[in-house]
């Protein structure tokens, strides 16, 4: 005759396989966690890179006005008449789209100030580790709709150079509480309103819509304050 499973069996392997489930949801919102704080380690060196080239050349990535003085022809950073083709900026203080928004990334890599390799003309774009988000490349705040956010904004999203939703609400506001005041629509970070973009995506006054769980934010940052 075979014996079944005692009430106190069954109970002692509902218990171990509610641990194990446990420990599965526990392990994957460490593992989440982990991304987002490596999320907030890149902005943050982002945003150093930035500081410490005006420290360095005394004018901005993009801008600046005697880049081939200190790059030479290394990497298209050709010395001409100015313009798109020219590495030179115009040295106004302000990084204008769309040319001086393309040597950015170039300056800032020829500087040592980032990795890889820019021409300065096309390969324009530099992506994040966080998911599969990619970094619109650096453009005064003005020219995105935030004026008031500072003089230089990066901003992190999906396709076409960050414009569309990268990130889901909830992630953003992590990242948003870490680095300033947690709020989509104040502050240093903020999402831009464009494309896929909006209050009814990402969050309004109120807050970000913690409850959704569809990529409905791009995160916008001054790299100046």
């Amino acid at each position: 005759m075979k014996k079944g499973f005692s009430l106190v069996e069954l109970s002692i392997v509902l218990i171990i396989i509610g641990l194990l489930i446990a420990g599965v949801s526990s392990g994957s919102k460490l593992i989440k966690q982990a991304r987002i704080n490596s999320l907030i380690n890149e902005l943050n060196e982002l945003k150093n890179s930035f500081n410490i080239f005006e420290q360095i050349y005394d004018q901005l990535p993009g801008d600046i006005n005697n880049a081939y003085d200190f790059f030479g022809s290394v990497d298209s950073c050709t010395n001409t008449s100015g313009g798109y083709n020219s590495c030179n900026g115009d040295g106004d203080y302000e990084i204008e789209w769309s040319y001086e928004s393309y040597r950015s990334n170039q300056h800032l890599a020829l500087a040592g100030l980032i990795s890889g390799s820019y021409d300065g003309q096309t390969e324009t774009i530099s992506s994040s580790a966080f998911s599969s988000t990619i970094y619109h490349p650096a453009l005064q705040c003005s020219s995105m709709g935030h004026s008031d956010l500072g003089t230089v904004c990066i901003q992190l999203g999906g396709d076409n150079i960050g414009n569309n939703a990268g990130l889901i609400p909830v992630d953003q506001y992590r990242v948003d509480y870490k680095l300033d005041d947690g709020l989509p629509l104040s502050g240093n970070i903020r999402f831009r309103a464009i494309q896929d973009v909006s209050t009814t995506t990402c969050g309004d006054s109120s807050g970000y819509i913690l409850t959704s769980t569809s990529v409905g934010c791009n995160l916008l940052m001054t790299v100046d304050r």
